[in-house]
């Protein structure tokens, strides 16, 4: 009876999910950034979930889900699949290969396993082994990056651009197959005023990037989580705390084996809050055009214009425009107003 329920017990842990952002509109609620929803794929990992499990379920997947990739054999300095993650997929796929060749490199040379760590034991894998996998497999490759770059019992995006309805049902109709894989709802960052305002509106990090390096801890003691996308710049990162919302919440269920069992949602999560603007859209259009024509008739005199508008009552900023030319291309640079003497 002991041993049935070590079998059987389960343990919970609270994951948290990311929530889309605030957004952000002029002074008379007309949007400025947004927010465009997209299908996207999941990935959260199990409490014990091996290398090899990872792999198997992203080559499945890879059958399904097709990812954009760039691998450094096929270009050294642009790429976003490295050699390096290329061996992790090789090493992980080929378990009893790789456990023959390092026991034969240890005999032959002499060396204790505890003094050849991962790194030593991938310096094994040719770059020729490399050059045999085939298109499926260098896709497969790139799914297992992601996944990878999971910790235990966090949730990645494997890919939250372009995910069509199909990839999607395909998912659903063979989850067996896919343990931890699921499909969600993500957002990116819209823009409905085209360039208006851009060079002062900020920007957000990706899920790659991260959060920044420089307030690392800060973000963490906060509750976020590393791969979180946050504001890095101007009014994206002065209004982070209003902006990025509050996150759901999951209990989870793992098993012994730490397999995913069950999860169940405590809190379905807040969207950030909108922040609303002193700028009004209709003006700054207006001067911009001023802006531009002004530029048009003084470009052999001068490459840059600046206009400001505010209100002479109470210090509201109604329009802020800034046009450069660069390259002989006029660019928005209202962000020289106050940066530029």
């Amino acid at each position: 009876d002991d041993f049935k329920v070590e079998v059987e017990r389960t343990e919970s842990t609270i994951i948290q999910g990311n929530v889309p952002r605030g957004e952000i509109f002029d002074s008379n609620y007309k949007k400025i950034v947004g927010n465009e929803a997209t299908n996207a794929i999941t990935y959260t990992r199990g409490k014990n979930t091996d290398a090899e499990t990872m792999a198997e379920t992203a080559k499945n997947l890879s059958t399904i889900v097709s990812l954009p990739h760039v691998t450094e054999l096929e270009n050294e300095k642009k790429n976003d699949l490295s050699i390096r993650d290329l061996k992790d997929f090789y090493f992980a796929i080929h378990q009893e290969e790789m456990e023959e060749r390092i026991e034969n490199h240890l005999e032959k040379n002499n060396i204790n396993i505890h003094n050849f760590a991962y790194e030593d034991q991938l310096e094994l894998i040719r770059e020729s082994d490399l050059k045999r996998f085939d298109d499926d497999e260098i896709n497969a490759a790139a799914i297992f990056k992601k996944m990878n770059s999971a910790y235990a019992l966090s949730t990645v995006h494997i890919k939250n651009k372009d995910v069509s309805e199909a990839e999607v049902a395909a998912i659903a109709e063979n989850a067996e197959f896919l343990p931890g894989v699921s499909t969600a709802t993500d957002w990116q960052r819209s823009y409905p005023m085209d360039d208006m305002l851009r060079s002062v509106l900020g920007t957000v990090s990706t899920e790659k990037q991260g959060l920044p390096e420089s307030n690392l801890n800060a973000y963490l003691a906060k509750g976020y989580s590393r791969n979180d996308r946050v504001g890095t710049s101007l009014i994206e990162l002065q209004y982070e705390d209003v902006l990025h919302g509050t996150k759901s919440r999951l209990k989870t269920e793992v098993n012994s084996q730490g397999e995913i069992v069950n999860q169940v949602e405590l809190y379905p999560g807040e969207k950030g809050d909108n922040l609303v603007l002193t700028i009004d859209t209709e003006i700054q259009r207006r001067i911009d055009q001023v802006a531009l024509d002004t530029l048009a008739k003084r470009q052999g005199l001068s490459d840059s214009v600046y206009i400001t508008a505010i209100n002479p009552k109470n210090g509201d900023v109604i329009a802020m425009s800034g046009k450069k030319i660069v390259n002989g291309k006029i660019e928005d640079d209202a962000l020289g107003i106050f940066q530029n003497s």
